[in-house]
């Protein structure tokens, strides 16, 4: 996948830049000193499965600027999924361009598995590049994995280079996302089983539009329990029967449900 921020013309623009700031670059150690930084923000997350989250690439330029990037860091497609990207825009008074995409490491999975982002930048007046830092792409991220997965995200750095040809290797701080466990019955994800699921459960049972989730959506299917989300009677349906289990819970009563095993209401999904 490839960001279409730029299109055919502003990719060209990008490739003659980066080009020529790279073959200008040998590979050629930089200046003695900072070597910049390059992290994850937010460093670590924790989402509901079926949430929309996002993450940066933040680099910290290195003492004699940073003018050219490839930055990329690896996940597990298994509990995340790349759904879009944003990379930075020459800013106001600079040349250049940026991209981001996905590609697929492990070939026989069929699966994209690197967030990976390049891009060059000079400013016309310092013939520099960023001084501060910045933010060089946003991964839009969704959980796909099941509750209380685990997902590593490994940095690397290809090019790190200053504006002068020097090559840096800045210091790495990758990341981690974490899908919270589940509990039967908070269908909205909100950390509560209370009257706000019921509303939910009745409303869908209705085929009336309800509040919408910060998960997965009621009627898919969930991983962790093997039925529908929502469908906290296990009987194979989301109905007002999995409404009632919820209501009943509000008053400290477990409603018997159809099929064995079966998370309760209120049970951590794990």
């Amino acid at each position: 996948m490839i960001s279409d921020w730029f299109g055919r013309a502003r990719f060209g623009v990008f490739v003659a830049t980066a080009m020529a700031l790279l073959s200008a670059f040998g590979g050629a150690p930089g200046s003695a000193g900072n070597d910049g930084r390059v992290f994850l923000s937010p460093e670590s997350t924790t989402v509901p499965i079926g949430a929309t989250f996002s993450v940066e690439i933040v680099a910290e330029p290195p003492a004699g600027t940073l003018a050219a990037w490839v930055v990329e860091f690896t996940y597990d497609p298994l509990v995340i999924e790349v759904h879009g990207c944003e990379p930075v825009e020459a800013p106001p008074g600079s040349v250049g361009a940026g991209d981001c995409r996905t590609e697929d490491r492990d070939p026989g999975d069929g699966l994209e598995d690197t967030a990976r982002t390049f891009g060059a930048v000079l400013f016309t007046r310092s013939d520099g590049g960023f001084t501060e830092p910045v933010s060089l792409a946003t991964f839009d991220f969704i959980a796909v994995g099941p509750s209380g997965s685990q997902s590593d995200l490994a940095l690397a750095v290809e090019i790190f280079a200053d504006a002068d040809g020097g090559a840096h290797t800045p210091d790495l701080a990758g990341g981690v996302v974490d899908i919270s466990i589940a509990t039967q019955g908070d269908v909205n994800c909100d950390g509560e089983v209370d009257i706000a699921d019921f509303g939910a459960l009745m409303a869908h049972a209705a085929a009336v539009d309800g509040a919408p989730t910060a998960c997965v959506g009621i009627g898919d299917p969930e991983e962790t329990s093997g039925f529908a989300w929502g469908d906290v009677s296990c009987d194979g349906a989301v109905d007002a029967v999995d409404a009632l289990s919820v209501l009943t819970h509000e008053i400290g009563i477990q409603l018997e449900q159809a099929t064995e095993p079966c998370f309760d209401v209120g049970r951590a999904m794990a």
